[in-house]
Formats: C-alpha cells, structure tokens, sequence
C-alpha cells in the first residue's frame, strides 16, 4: 500500500471510533490527583526554604527537586492548552495560563502559538519552528541554513545536548519578548501573572537564604528545567524523517515522523504521558491517563495501513539523535 494515497477519511473514521469508545471522555479524577500531588511538592520546596535555610546542601537538593516539579507543572500546563483537562476550551485556557504563567513564568500564548505549529506541520523542513535552531539533522534543512551557524555545525552532534539546559531561560526571554511584542488582554494577563511569578520567587529566595546559596539556587533549578524539558522534547521527532520543502504534512505524516519510548509506568509519569507521542500527535485531546489504552488500537491501525509506528528506548533514541547529528555536521 502507497501510504502517499490514505484517505483522511480513514484517519475521521478511526477518530469517530475512538470517540464512540469513550478514549476522548475527560479524567476529571486522574487530573484533580495529579494537580493535588503537584502542587503538594511544590508547596513542599518551598517549605524546605524556609525550614533549612541555612544549608547550602539542603537547598540544592531542593533546587533539583524544584526543577522537576516546576517541569511537572508545564506538563500540565500543556495538558490544559491541549484541551485535555475539562471539557470547556475557556477552562483550560485559563487552567494552562495559570499553570504556564503564575507557576512557570512562561507565556502560554508564546507557548500555544509554537506548539500548535509544530503540531501542524510535524518535522517539516521549513515550516516546523521546533527546528528553528542552529542544529541540520536533515539534507532538506540545508537550503535554509546553508549561510547561517556554519561554524556550529562540525561540532553540532555535542552542542547540542550541552545546549538543552538553556532551554528554559532562552523560553523565558522568548516568552517576555512575544507578550511585550504582542499587546492584547490576555497576554497583559500573563505579563502580570509572569511578574507574580518572579516577584515573589526571588523575594521567597533571598529573603530566606544567603545570596551565594540563593545564586546557586536559581543557576541549577534552571539548569534542571531546562535540561528535563529538552530530554522530554527531544527524544519524540529529533533524529526522525523530515518532511520536504515541497510536501504538505499529511494527517499520517504525525505517525511515520514521530517516535514513541517503550512505555512503563515510571517512563509515562517522568515524561508526563509523552513518551506515548504517536497517541499525543495523532489526537492532541485524548487524557494522557488514556493513552496506553489506546495505543494498541492505533498500534493495529498501522499495521493494518502499513505505516510505521515506532519505539524505542530512550537512551536508543539519544544516541538516534546523536548519530544523525554527526551524519549532518558536514553538510
């Protein structure tokens, strides 16, 4: 079977299906748990400010801990812009610009404007931004390129992984900068809930401890984030097929260019449901709780139209990652 000639239409029946069996129905439970559990540890951290605020050990344990919960937090943020959480669109604008903007102090309009993107046109050589970077990992990409971070590219295979940790703080300029840029009631909305943020979190940390241990604080929190976001984000498309200058993205493009990690419990909490990224790309409102349920329907669906779903593990899709972008430092 040509996979260039599937029909949508076969991809809306496989939808409706799904939505007849009730994979699309909201987890209002799974999520009021997950939510409470999170903002738990997060209220935890901030406790171990005060209570050991005289211990520079302490506190970078809790700076990594931070990292992580702060991360948990944006995954939820994405849920809620993916409209996974509650049935209402205006309720989880509101649940993700919360989550984003007060907790995370990103823009969830920045955020929604790229992601959705990405989601639309998947690995696409010039039109998908989560590759706007200075990194080749595709011959296509080189026509847009061929100019720019030239003398990156011998060592790209390196830099690139030794750039991930930057991944939140170059979101927090990008994020300031889009809100300042584009003025309206909501993203007045976010620049003020994002002031909060930042308020108070460095009031929280030198007022409580010192300003070395505070300094360090904030260097290895950031580190963390922005080092498990980009080992989230990695690992789903990097390394994958592209899609070419000339082609339009295709509904099946979200599967062939896609790749999932080997599912395990500890796996889909980590990465907050992503390592299903197949199930997520294909139906971007599906719970995450229910994606390892439908995974093996999608799973017979491919074979069933010969398309390719792929797995792998993650440190497998690391080193996919790192090959192909030694294969391009050249180019």
């Amino acid at each position: 079977m040509n996979i260039q000639n599937l029909s949508p239409q076969i991809f809306y029946e496989f939808k409706t299906k799904l939505e007849n069996e009730g994979y699309f129905k909201r987890t209002y439970l799974y999520y009021f748990l997950l939510i409470i559990s999170t903002v738990s540890c997060f209220s935890f951290s901030i406790a171990i400010l005060f209570l050991y605020n005289d211990s520079l050990l302490i506190q970078i344990v809790n700076a990594i801990f931070f990292g992580v919960i702060l991360t948990q937090i944006g995954i939820i943020g994405h849920d809620f812009s993916h409209n996974q959480v509650f049935k209402s669109p205006l309720k989880n604008k509101v649940g993700g610009i919360i989550a984003w903007s007060l907790f995370a102090g990103m823009s969830e309009s920045k955020w929604y404007l790229n992601h959705n993107e990405h989601h639309k046109e998947v690995n696409h050589s010039e039109h998908d931004p989560d590759l706007q970077m200075p990194f080749i990992f595709d011959d296509e990409q080189i026509v847009y390129k061929k100019n720019s971070y030239h003398f990156l590219r011998k060592y790209q295979h390196l830099l690139f992984f030794l750039i991930l940790p930057l991944v939140y703080p170059i979101y927090i300029i990008r994020s300031l900068g889009h809100d300042i840029k584009h003025i309206t009631p909501l993203t007045v909305v976010e620049l003020v809930l994002m002031a909060v943020h930042y308020i108070l979190f460095f009031w929280l940390l030198f007022s409580n401890l010192s300003i070395l241990t505070a300094i360090v604080f904030i260097f290895l929190f950031s580190f963390v984030v922005g080092a498990y976001m980009g080992l989230i984000f990695a690992p789903n498309h990097k390394g994958m097929p592209m899609v070419a200058q000339d082609q339009k993205v295709e509904w099946w493009h979200q599967i062939v260019c896609t790749r999932n990690l080997y599912p395990n419990r500890f796996i889909f909490h980590i990465m907050g449901g992503l390592n299903y990224q197949i199930e997520h790309h294909l139906f971007t409102s599906i719970p995450r709780i229910n994606y390892p349920k439908v995974a093996p329907l999608i799973k017979q669906f491919c074979s069933e139209h010969d398309l390719t779903y792929y797995e792998t593990s993650w440190t497998d899709s690391m080193k996919e990652i790192y090959t192909s972008l030694r294969r391009h430092r050249n180019i």
